[in-house]
């Protein structure tokens, strides 16, 4: 699960489980480089937003739990434009109240 907490930052975080403390998360969208972050928080994430609005996969690598057992992941990008232009549109909306 992918939370973008601005549009500068991007968490990203599976529900089920937790990443081992300090660890880093790896994420690779198609074929493009691999970007690593601790914990899945990725600081100045404009560039990976930009592979995931258009990119067609998302490869993700992480620690989880106590033990560090490495977890891999893939997730389709299939409308995430669509998800990420309407956050910023609600997001955009926050203000004009």
């Amino acid at each position: 699960y992918y939370d973008i907490i601005s549009m500068s930052y991007l968490f990203l975080s599976c529900t089920e489980e937790n990443h081992t403390k300090n660890s880093l998360t790896s994420v690779r969208v198609d074929q493009n480089k691999t970007e690593q972050a601790r914990e899945g928080l990725f600081r100045n994430a404009s560039a990976l937003i930009q592979q995931f609005k258009h990119g067609q996969n998302v490869y993700t690598r992480y620690q989880q739990g106590t033990n560090a057992k490495e977890l891999d992941g893939k997730v389709s990008l299939l409308g995430f434009t669509a998800a990420y232009t309407d956050m910023q549109s609600q997001f955009d909306g926050l203000g004009k109240r």
